[in-house]
């Protein structure tokens, strides 16, 4: 797979990508459904950047391509487990309240679904420990939620909480700690 001139150009001109330079086909089996033991054993794609060749190697490679005063840039976050689901007060039907943003400590920016079934005013009851009131939609299609609960919302999230995997993975995740690093804290909700 060649690189695109729109992603990657040394010494030359950048230009801006464009959603359709990312589109290619990706076959289900190639996508791991669970992380692997050794996480040193994942694949990594190397490109030379005087050939442009692509080679296909493992992550515990990694060293052999790291230069005296190179900077490692280790990525520390956490699946965040963003989806919650619960049921309409009064009709009991299943909606799911997908975090997007803290903006206070009980008002939250949300996506919902179905969304055609969820307007102001409605309550959606999760795990019968919260209640989501619907209070406003906002003009990307999400709503303005207030959360009413007892404790700490975020020990609340990490119990009643799924992670946003794509659904291949979230279907045949055997555990979702496996898609988390082992030592992370849960300051996502500060």
């Amino acid at each position: 797979m060649p690189v695109t001139s729109a992603v990657y150009e040394p010494r030359g001109v950048q230009t801006i990508p464009r959603l359709s330079d990312f589109k290619y086909n990706l076959p289900e089996k190639l996508i791991a459904q669970t992380p692997l033991e050794r996480r040193d054993m994942s694949r990594m794609l190397v490109v030379d950047r005087e050939t442009k060749e692509i080679r296909d190697e493992q992550f515990s490679d990694v060293g052999n391509y790291l230069n005296k005063g190179d900077v490692v840039v280790v990525n520390s976050t956490r699946v965040f487990p963003a989806r919650l689901f619960g049921y309409k007060e009064k009709t009991e039907a299943e909606i799911e309240v997908f975090l997007l943003r803290k903006l206070t400590d009980e008002l939250w920016e949300v996506l919902v679904k179905p969304a055609r079934k969820v307007r102001t005013g409605n309550n959606i009851i999760i795990g019968d420990e919260v209640v989501c009131e619907v209070i406003d939609n906002t003009t990307s299609g999400g709503r303005v939620v207030r959360f009413h609960y007892e404790g700490d919302f975020a020990a609340l999230v990490e119990k009643h909480g799924k992670p946003p995997l794509p659904p291949v993975s979230d279907s045949h995740a055997r555990n979702r700690r496996e898609f988390q690093r082992r030592d992370q804290d849960r300051s996502r909700l500060d």
